[in-house]
This record gives structure tokens, C-alpha cells and sequence, in this order.
């Protein structure tokens, strides 16, 4: 009997087992079966022969949605394909209460169930909180589920409403663009909330910008979009503060190759600052501290550069941003004390004198410091010299001509001043820095007639004062560029264009940017834009850009 006993025993298990492994097979088979009606047909044997196969009900409930999704359009079969796939997820939820995908499908029919039968009351919600709860670290579940519970905001508790923002806040931290921006769309189209946002927004300088150009192209509240990015520009100075940093520290222990990444990095992130704090009528970045940031990573690249061998010409871009940037005389001293230990330069003028690059570069360091005799000194020089200099060196011969010429203008030797500005322009008549630097001098000279001749061969070698470009189409975040040639005095600018929409509702947003500095931003109410700007002698860069939609620029005038 025992013995018995024990074969049926055994038979048992046998078949048990049979059954739970044919279960499991046509569960895993039914997964690769395309046709919605054939999984259906194929998991219902597979509950058959094991009823407690949680996967099995699980799929069944996926196929049933799917059966349920395809026939929509008819209502009473899209209805009860649905209501026996939330029926197949509570069996299966039953079994294994655990299984987050579950409790996320199971909401899915429930929303979808929810809409079928609208005098329903249906909780979809605590579904999907559920399945959040049980996710981990999975950011799929996170971001569908917090998509979810914003397009419901207006029905949502305190509660689920600082569960939403939590989970999206988490999300929109992972860094996934396209994540965002559908996060983006949702906000835009179910709440409109800036302070709903603001507790969704990380704190990193990408996803602001994101933000407000998002703001930007839906042509939603402007104040909140320079806020932000002015906020953003915050975030990236900070960031750039750290590579300065992380860059003189590698510096200090001459880890080169480690040091100049982090320079170039704190640059380049500078550059995407346009200071649209002051738009936005806010004053988070110290601008004399950006001057500084700017200036030191300047001066410790082309340290690295001239530690790795490089000649002073290789790194004179870096040097010239430092010494236009320093604010102390012991800048600009230090930077000599240094050269000259390595020697990159002579202890005097007098020693650059055979090398009219050098020369130049030395004059310039020189008159940063205000050393003006020294620099008188060596115009007297080249007065006794017959100088034959090269053609592509003449723009270097011509910088120390002009500072020889501005050194006499400041210590008030105007008639040797005007002697060097003319031997100068002996080299290149047209030189508008020379010329603006001449008429500077008859106006000490109070030359009245010599002033009127200036201003006149000015006006043929600056910018016009209107310049006409008929109906030039300014797309959409691809910026209009000039060039302009000014007198580095402060200028009245007027820009016309034209609505390629007329009649649109919607206002062009136009940003318009002066050497790298954003100094107007609004939307285009009318025909005419006037804006004040401070320009440099010389080369100017005008940007225009188009926020969120094509603009005709017609002219732009200067007063």
C-alpha cells in the first residue's frame, strides 16, 4: 500500500508539473503570436492547465487590451474586450500583487474602461501610484506615469499633485530630451501652471534652457522665460566657476594635459551667456566676476599652451582676452613678470624693437600698465629708424604707431600725437581706429575744420547709417548675422521688418543680441524696433533671431 501510495504520489507531481510546464510553454509561445485573437485563444489554454500562472493572466489581459484597443470604433465589443482584460490583471495581480507592470497595464484598461463607460467611477489612479511604488528605479514607469497623472491635474488631489510633481521632477533630472518635451507638451496642454512647472523644473542650466525655448516657441509668458534664463545662465556660471577651479587645481601640480581641457570648457561655457539678467530685471551674476572668470581662464590656457612649448604668437588670442579683461595695473604686470622669466619677451621695449609682431604685443602690455613714456620712447626710436615692414605685418606696425600716437594724446603732447595718428595712416589711409583715434586728437586741438574732415572720411568707411535688405526672411532659430563697423560710441537703433503671417494671432518674438549681449527681447507688436546699444570701435556682431516663427527683416537704421 505504501508503495502504492507513493506512485500515485509521484504521478501526481508528475503531472502537476506537466501541467505547469505546458502552461508556461504556451504562455512564452502566445508572447511571439502577432494576431490578438490567436494570443487570446492560445493564453486561455494556458490557464486551463494551470490556473495559478500569473503570467499567463497577466498576457491575457495584454491581449484582451489589445483586442479591446483594435475595436475602439465598436463600442459595445471595444467595452467588453476591455473589462475582461482589467478582469485577467486582477487575477493575475491576485497571484503575484507585486509585479509593478501589472498594476501599470491594469491602469491603462481602467483609464481606457473609465472612458467607455462614463457614468462610471473607475480609480485608474491609485493603479498607476501603485505601480509607481513598486517600480524601483525603472524611469519608463515614472515618466508614463507622471505624463498620466498631468494630463489629469485639474481632478487631482493635493496629494497626487505632489506625488506628480515629485516623480516628474525625477524624471525630467535623467536628462532625457524627448522625455521633457513630451512632459513639456502636457504641461502646455492640460495645466499652464508656471509655478507647477517651477516644481517640476531640475536645477541644471539644460533643462532650463529647454524650458524657455519651449516658452519661446509656444509664444507663452515672456517675464517667465528671461527669468529663466537668466536662471540658466546663473546655473552655467556656476558651472564654468568649477572648471576655472578644477583647472587650476590640476594647474598647481603641472597636469597640463588635465588643466587645458578645464580652461577650455569654463570658455566655452561662458560664451553661452548672453546676461539676459538684465532683461529680465534680475541680478544674479556679478558681471565684474564674469570679467574675472572670463580673464583668468584666458591667462591659464596660455599658461598651459606656453608650459607645452608653444611660442607667444600660438598663444596671443589668450593673452590679448586677459589683457583686455584686467581692471590692475598689477594684471597686466604680473603677466610681464612672467613672460619675461620665461623668456618670451625682453626686459625693455627696446628689445621687441627687430620684431614688429613682438613690438606690438609688448607696446600693448606696456600701455595696459600705463607705462606711456616707455612707449614714447620707443616712437622716438622708430622715428630715427628707416622701418621697412613687410605687408602682413603692417596691421601689427600700425597697432604700435596708434599706441605711440595715444600715449603723447593722454600726457598731452597733442602735436607729436597727431604726427604718429598721420604716419599711420600714412600705412593705411583707412584704418578707422586711426582715424577715430585722429579725430580725438583735433577735438582736444579744438579743430573744427579738421574734426569736419574726419567725420567725413568716417562716414565712407563706417557703416551706413540705413541699410536696406528689401524683405530678408529671418527663419526660425537660424539667427541673422551682421557685421556692422562703428564708432564705439553709444548708438540709437531702429530695425523695421514685416509679418510674413498677417493676421496671425500670434506675435513674432524677436531677440535681438550686440557682441554676444542680449539688449532687447520682446514680441513683435508693431513694425519698428528701437533699441539703445553700446558698440566697440570697429568690428560690431548684430544677431536677430526669430523665436517662434519666420520675420522679414527690412532695414536697419543707426542714430
Amino acid at each position: 500500500m505504501r508503495r502504492a501510495g507513493l506512485i500515485v504520489a509521484l504521478l501526481v507531481a508528475m503531472t502537476g508539473a506537466f501541467l505547469i510546464y505546458w502552461s508556461q510553454h504556451l504562455t512564452y509561445m502566445a508572447m511571439d503570436i502577432e494576431d490578438a485573437g490567436q494570443r487570446v485563444s492560445t493564453l486561455k489554454k494556458a490557464t486551463l492547465f494551470w490556473a495559478f500562472n500569473d503570467n499567463a493572466l497577466y498576457e491575457l489581459g495584454k491581449a484582451y487590451f489589445d483586442l479591446g484597443y483594435q475595436s475602439l470604433e465598436d463600442g459595445a465589443a471595444g467595452r467588453d474586450n476591455i473589462q475582461k482584460s482589467v478582469k485577467s490583471y486582477v487575477r493575475s495581480l491576485r497571484l503575484n500583487p507585486a509585479n509593478f507592470y501589472g498594476h501599470y497595464d491594469h491602469a491603462q484598461s481602467l483609464f481606457y474602461l473609465d472612458h467607455l463607460t462614463p457614468d462610471s467611477d473607475i480609480d485608474f489612479l491609485s493603479e498607476y501610484k501603485k505601480a509607481v511604488l513598486l517600480t524601483g528605479h525603472r524611469n519608463e514607469i515614472y515618466y508614463e506615469v507622471g505624463k498620466m497623472f498631468l494630463s489629469q491635474w485639474e481632478e487631482l488631489s493635493e496629494g497626487d499633485r505632489t506625488f506628480t510633481t515629485g516623480i516628474l521632477k525625477r524624471v525630467a533630472g535623467q536628462g532625457n530630451p524627448e522625455q521633457f518635451q513630451s512632459i513639456l507638451q502636457t504641461w502646455d496642454m492640460d495645466v499652464k501652471d508656471y509655478a507647477v512647472m517651477g516644481q517640476i523644473l531640475p536645477d541644471d542650466s539644460r533643462s532650463l534652457r529647454t524650458y524657455a525655448g519651449f516658452l519661446g516657441e509656444k509664444s507663452l509668458d515672456l517675464g517667465e522665460r528671461q527669468r529663466v534664463m537668466a536662471r540658466a545662465e546663473s546655473q552655467d556660471f556656476e558651472l564654468a566657476k568649477e572648471q576655472l577651479a578644477d583647472g587650476e587645481n590640476q594647474l598647481r601640480y603641472y597636469r597640463i594635459k588635465q588643466a587645458a581641457p578645464h580652461f577650455t570648457a569654463c570658455l566655452n561655457i561662458l560664451d553661452r551667456i548672453k546676461l539676459y539678467q538684465r532683461i529680465a530685471g534680475t541680478s544674479q551674476i556679478d558681471v565684474s566676476e564674469l570679467d574675472k572668470v572670463r580673464m583668468l581662464a584666458n591667462l591659464n590656457l596660455a599658461k598651459c599652451g606656453i608650459m607645452e612649448g608653444k611660442t607667444l604668437q600660438e598663444v596671443e588670442g589668450n593673452l590679448v582676452a586677459f589683457i583686455g579683461l584686467a581692471k590692475r595695473v598689477a594684471d597686466a604686470s604680473e603677466l610681464e613678470t612672467y613672460l619675461r622669466d620665461n623668456g618670451l619677451i625682453g626686459r625693455s621695449l627696446e628689445d621687441s624693437a627687430n620684431d614688429v609682431w613682438l613690438l606690438n604685443f609688448h607696446t600693448l602690455l606696456y600701455f595696459k600698465q600705463n607705462k606711456y613714456r616707455d612707449i614714447k620712447n620707443i616712437g622716438g626710436l622708430l622715428q630715427k629708424s628707416f622701418v621697412v615692414v613687410p605687408e602682413k605685418e603692417k596691421p601689427y606696425y600700425i597697432q604700435v604707431l596708434r599706441r605711440v600716437a595715444e600715449s603723447h594724446l593722454i600726457t598731452g603732447n597733442f602735436y607729436d600725437s597727431l604726427e604718429f595718428y598721420q604716419r599711420a595712416l600714412d600705412v593705411d589711409g583707412n584704418n578707422v581706429a586711426t582715424l577715430l583715434g585722429l579725430r580725438r586728437n583735433y577735438d582736444r586741438l579744438n579743430d573744427e575744420e579738421e574734426i569736419w574732415r574726419m567725420d567725413r572720411q568716417l562716414d565712407g568707411l563706417l557703416s551706413p547709417r540705413t541699410i536696406d535688405y528689401g524683405n530678408l526672411v529671418i527663419e526660425k532659430e537660424r539667427p541673422f548675422v551682421q557685421t556692422l563697423i562703428l564708432d564705439g560710441n553709444r548708438v540709437s537703433s531702429s530695425m523695421t521688418f514685416a509679418d510674413i503671417e498677417e493676421g496671425s494671432r500670434v506675435f513674432p518674438l524677436i531677440c535681438v543680441m550686440m557682441n554676444g549681449r542680449v539688449v532687447w527681447e520682446d514680441y513683435l507688436s508693431g513694425d519698428t524696433v528701437s533699441v539703445l546699444v553700446e558698440t566697440e570701435e570697429e568690428e560690431n556682431r548684430l544677431e536677430i533671431r526669430s523665436i517662434n516663427r519666420p520675420v522679414t527683416l527690412r532695414r536697419i537704421t543707426w542714430q
